[in-house]
């Protein structure tokens, strides 16, 4: 970490410290006197480049158990394995997709279909680009080729930006993102990856990938004798956010803790993404709060996992207290019941619950598991979150019975700084998706996590002013990578196998969500009533809208539109397709509200498949959106179903807008078009109608009851 000159530290802000060019840069590998063995995962994806048995340089899981490590000579040509230390890499290695040696001495060259394993004379030469980002074979021109997994189309070879296991790997033009790679020195890929190396359960024979080494059980935490017991909380917690330009949402924060007098004088250690200070006003705000060191980079993006990390570095107390910049302290946040557990137990981590959200604790497994809909067995991480796996298990700690085992809790916890640090912290490559890579590596370390629902605090998302712009971008742009690359580092499938039961009312939904996020707020939906012209005064409106929202602020569609299939588990498959391809399927058939289209909606990587459309790639669900599948079903059993009928006006708007703007590739005739427009108009002007006649006759209806009681 280098101090900035150009920031001084003045006497008002002496709790505030300003930390620039903390990223190390990766050097060239050239200027490296020693030699040195790299493994090279592809950047975007998480997959690694190692080599078949036949010696065909391809893509497969980064797994430490596998000899997928490659030399780089002074030419720069790649030499496969470790040529200097042959007997002992021979010995020390279970190749588990690699099983002979046929590979180990040669090096990479050009085949007649990609790259392969060849005699060294004959190989390639690559050289790294100035910011050891991507290989470019030798001589490098105008069109320079890099090292890429690709996938063959009538232009030829393009860089594949998720490739899968087996893959072929040749020369394609450069990708930003397909064709970036990360290095990682063997040494310390083996020790990043150690919990990979674990024993495999003897229990059961049929789990044989690496990570159902993490799979037995650890007991519930148990009473240990200690004299070091926390006398005083600010001696023995600190407070630990990360944040992303959110300062009034910290500020927000750290008044919630101030206004309880136990809680006064914890010290709150925040990171902060950016360049440079804030407004002269929030600086000043972060200066005058007390206890609080607010730490802001030198990069727009760091990242949660590295910004956790560095704030990890500055806590000195034997405790600290994780916690999001958008929660608040509530009566019911009981900090000195997790120190006391942490105090008198074995546990490491105690988590408690968000008040307004659902139950977040998990156990953890890794088993095989058929996909329903290719027939293919892939291995996978069992995780049910949200859940309440742990709950129903109820394995309670001795003299804590409102607290029991469990292997995941949420973000809102209290840790040994040690244990959390001995696990190596938060991994620095997962911008996102960095929750459950930690509760995996401590469970694989055998630190035992407590989860107690009664110590809870408030998650209370921005709105409205409050609200940064691009933080949404940049907190959610790249998801679909993190899970990727999440799933490749634990050498795993994710899939959520559900399906679209309602895939016209998805693409209406999906006209008026222009930013993909899942849900329309109350006042979109208020516009989009009131201009569709259906002659319904504003109170009848509101009327409608109150019975779908259930008193909540915004609709989460996706809980109409779709239905988890029954009799499998919720994973995460890896290969779907393009969601404008699905949309296009849709503008073309689906007209008919009662078709039933099965896919598979997903939540990982988008690429593409030959044949038919099989699936519809969709976002997670934010903890935050309300879901009314329930107050939809309810309605359906009133005589009048406004709700039906409100859905049923916005795909008929929906589909003159798009056939009038003829923005689809069907082949109906203009003549065609034209009767289907005159058939759309009527079923409009026919649910107007019926709309109408309804209030009319509910009214009449109404009418006669208030006399009946007269």
């Amino acid at each position: 970490m280098v101090m900035s000159k150009k920031k001084q530290i003045t006497k008002e802000q002496v709790n505030l410290t300003l930390l620039l060019n903390y990223d190390v840069k990766l050097e060239l590998l050239v200027s490296k006197p020693t030699v040195r063995l790299y493994r090279i995962e592809m950047w975007f994806a998480g997959k690694c480049i190692g080599v078949s048995p036949r010696g065909r340089v391809e893509t497969m899981f980064c797994n430490p158990r596998d000899r997928q490590y490659f030399q780089f000579l002074p030419d720069g040509r790649l030499l496969f394995g470790d040529l200097k230390n042959s007997n002992q890499e021979k010995s020390s290695y279970t190749n588990t997709s690699n099983h002979d040696n046929s590979g180990y001495g040669k090096c990479v060259r050009e085949g007649t279909s990609g790259l392969e394993l060849g005699d060294c004379s004959t190989a390639l030469m690559f050289e790294l680009s100035p910011n050891s980002s991507f290989l470019f074979s030798q001589p490098t021109t105008h069109n320079k080729k890099c090292l890429s997994p690709f996938k063959i189309t009538s232009t030829g070879r393009i860089p594949k930006l998720y490739p899968i296991n087996h893959d072929q790997v040749g020369l394609t033009g450069c990708d930003q993102d397909a064709s970036r790679v990360t290095l990682h020195e063997e040494d310390q890929f083996q020790e990043d990856r150690k919990y990979l190396k674990l024993p495999l359960p003897a229990s059961n024979p049929k789990c044989d990938f690496p990570g159902c080494g993490i799979n037995p059980p650890l007991p519930p935490a148990s009473l240990v004798g200690t004299s070091e017991r926390c006398s005083l909380l600010s001696s023995c917690i600190t407070v630990l956010t990360k944040t992303a330009r959110r300062p009034h949402l910290v500020l927000r924060m750290i008044d919630s803790l101030r206004r309880f007098q136990q809680y006064r004088d914890l010290l709150v250690v925040v990171i902060d993404d950016g360049v440079g200070p804030h407004s002269e006003e929030i600086m000043k705000r972060i200066s005058e709060c007390p206890n609080l060191r607010y730490l802001i980079g030198g990069e727009r993006d760091i990242g949660i996992s590295q910004g956790r990390n560095l704030g990890l570095q500055l806590v000195k107390t034997k405790y600290f207290l994780l916690i999001d910049d958008d929660n608040l302290f509530l009566p019911s946040t009981n900090l000195e019941m997790l120190v006391n557990i942490l105090d008198t137990t074995d546990a490491s981590l105690v988590g408690g619950k968000y008040s307004d959200h659902k139950d977040f604790s998990s156990f953890l497994e890794f088993k095989y598991e058929r996909v329903r809909l290719t027939g293919k067995t892939l291995p996978f991480l069992k995780a049910n979150i949200p859940g309440t796996s742990c709950s129903r298990a109820n394995e309670t700690i001795s003299s804590f019975p409102g607290c029991m085992r469990c292997d995941v809790t949420s973000n809102n916890f209290l840790a040994r700084t040690r244990d959390v640090i001995e696990v190596g912290g938060w991994s620095k490559e997962l911008k996102a998706q960095e929750h459950l890579d930690l509760f995996i590596r401590l469970k694989a370390a055998r630190k035992k996590v407590v989860y107690c629902p009664s110590h809870e605090v408030a998650n209370v998302k921005p709105t409205g002013e409050d609200r940064v712009k691009g933080y949404r971008s940049l907190r959610h742009g790249r998801e679909v990578q993190m899970r990727s690359l999440f799933a490749n580092r634990w050498n795993v499938v994710q899939r959520s196998e559900k399906y679209v039961h309602r895939p016209d009312l998805l693409l209406a939904f999906l006209f008026f969500d222009r930013y993909r996020a899942g849900y329309l707020a109350e006042d979109d939906i208020l516009a989009i009533v009131h201009s569709i012209g259906l002659n319904i005064s504003r109170s009848q409106i509101k009327l409608i809208i109150d019975k779908v929202l259930m008193g909540k602020s915004k609709l989460n569609y996706r809980g109409l539109c779709e239905k988890v299939s029954t009799g499998g588990p919720n994973v995460i498959q890896q290969e779907t397709v393009k969601l404008k391809e699905i949309e296009e399927v849709l503008l073309l058939g689906t007209q008919a509200s009662n078709n039933v289209v099965k896919v598979d909606v997903t939540d990982a990587p988008l690429t593409e498949r030959s044949g038919s459309i099989e699936s519809v790639p969709t976002k997670p669900h934010d903890e935050n959106d309300v879901v009314v599948v329930g107050g939809i079903e309810e309605s359906k059993s009133v005589k009048h179903n406004y709700v039906d009928l409100e859905e049923e006006v916005i795909k008929r708007k929906n589909e003159l807008d798009i056939l009038s703007e003829e923005k689809t590739r069907s082949e109906l005739s203009a003549r065609k078009y034209r009767a289907l427009l005159d058939s759309t108009k009527s079923a409009l002007h026919e649910l107007v109608g019926q709309i109408s006649g309804g209030l009319d006759e509910g009214a009449d209806k109404r009418t006669e009851e208030k006399g009946k009681i007269g």
